[in-house]
């Protein structure tokens, strides 16, 4: 073989190796890439992901644990909390060291973004009223252990100006305009209907 031909032939090599290290270099980076989203898909479960038992396990939990804390601070021995909720979203928490140090008996810990409406009904000559309520927007700290959940901590936002601020430090974009218009499109109204039935089975 002549020197060029074995020049020409060293080159083609040096060449075929460098495709090779850059076509492996690209395989790599989009592994990384698609082991980083589903990562991230991982920590976020929106609510049509999770079964209905699931649904219906997160809502009991938040709901038992509004009336236990309002009956507990109502000042009427008489009277009776009841809670309803739509949650929006449910997050997964993941590699959060502290509420791992802070809540050691739980496996598993979650974020429910939920819309709560809380009414508190007595009964006075066989007639059914509320005395009081709310009505507001939550983002409650779940710890699970097993297949039960327990609501660990809530957060809402302040009133007037602190509002707009408070909600999006709390809410994520995605849902925080379908919160803006739960007083509208009847998911509220449908809240307080829930709370008036349970009030209503309850004292009858």
């Amino acid at each position: 073989m002549s020197k060029s031909k074995k020049k020409k032939s060293i080159k083609e090599n040096i060449n075929k190796s460098r495709n090779v290290i850059k076509a492996a270099l690209f395989i790599l980076i989009i592994l990384g890439l698609g082991i980083g989203f589903l990562i991230l898909r991982s920590t976020t479960l929106l609510f049509n992901n999770i079964n209905e038992a699931e649904q219906n396990k997160i809502n009991t939990a938040i709901n038992d644990y509004i009336e236990k804390r309002c009956d507990s601070e109502s000042k009427s021995p008489s009277s009776k909390c009841f809670s309803s909720n739509k949650i929006y979203l449910v997050e997964t928490i993941v590699g959060n060291d502290d509420l791992i140090t802070e809540y050691k008996d739980y496996d598993n810990f979650y974020y429910a973004y939920s819309w709560i409406v809380e009414s508190n009904y007595i009964k006075k000559n066989n007639i059914i009223e509320e005395e009081s309520g709310s009505s507001i927007p939550t983002k409650v700290l779940l710890g699970k252990k097993r297949d039960t959940y327990t609501v660990l901590k809530t957060e809402i936002p302040r009133d007037g100006s602190y509002y707009p601020e408070d909600l999006k430090k709390l809410f994520p974009s995605k849902i925080r305009n379908k919160m803006n218009n739960a007083q509208v499109d009847g998911t509220v109204s449908k809240l307080l209907e829930d709370n008036k039935t349970k009030a209503e089975e309850y004292f009858k």
